[in-house]
């Protein structure tokens, strides 16, 4: 199910492929978007902000949109350049064995020279997470998750499941990395709680939207965002208690 709504954060281009089967060119609002949020390229001139590219079928022939910080345009040559990297990206990522963190690395390190809010690193910042998780690095994979959500919702800013998962596996991560650091809950403190209480909120909040209250999906980020409330509590009156 997750590859089904993964596949709402990749390029314009390959979702309208993958309705091609069909006998079906999607024409939404989205798609129709002359510009790609889901296709960024690093600006090679000033190389912190992002040059975007058409969306339209001369994509090819085009310069790209001006950066997003010093409004330079990638020329024609250096176009088709990062389209041939983006091939062989796609390729790559495409063999990367899941769980082999050396290697998603050492490509991610070289990705983030060319792509900036590209679905490739989106692909590559979900890896991570989940390698990071599996090995209990917790904080690694909290940061990646992080980077997850911010695609998300500067790609597609609407209510998804994937986002609202996304904010439930934060919540749980940075759950983890507390219970790790702490061996006592009432020595966790009320900001961390309040911030893991609030991953929690945003998913159960998105989910409501997508699913209503009374949702399996629904009522499990509810549960979990009143359990570490009633811990708040609980670490509050014990505080007071303490200080008589």
């Amino acid at each position: 199910l997750q590859n089904i709504f993964h596949v709402r954060l990749r390029s314009t281009a390959f979702r309208r492929t993958k309705l091609l089967g069909w006998m079906f060119t999607c024409m939404c609002e989205r798609c129709e978007e002359s510009m790609d949020l889901a296709r960024g390229f690093k600006c090679p001139q000033c190389g912190s902000g992002i040059c975007f590219f058409p969306n339209d079928a001369d994509a090819k022939t085009r310069t790209s949109y001006p950066c997003t910080r010093c409004q330079k345009k990638m020329s024609m040559n250096l176009v088709q350049q990062r389209l041939q990297l983006e091939l062989q990206y796609q390729a790559r990522i495409e063999q990367i064995e899941k769980g082999n963190l050396h290697d998603i690395d050492a490509v991610f390190t070289q990705a983030q020279s060319i792509f900036a809010q590209h679905w490739i690193l989106y692909h590559l910042y979900t890896l991570l997470a989940e390698c990071f998780r599996e090995r209990c690095q917790y904080t690694e994979a909290a940061h990646y998750q992080n980077a997850r959500i911010r695609y998300h919702e500067a790609v597609l800013p609407w209510s998804t499941y994937t986002l609202a998962w996304a904010y439930e596996e934060l919540g749980d991560i940075t759950s983890q990395q507390t219970n790790t650091l702490s061996d006592n809950i009432l020595k966790v403190s009320s900001c961390t709680r309040a911030v893991i209480s609030g991953f929690y909120e945003k998913a159960y909040f998105l989910l409501v939207i997508l699913c209503g209250e009374i949702h399996a999906y629904t009522m499990s980020s509810q549960q979990k965002w009143w359990a570490v409330h009633n811990e708040n509590v609980e670490a509050q009156r014990s505080k007071m208690l303490e200080n008589g």
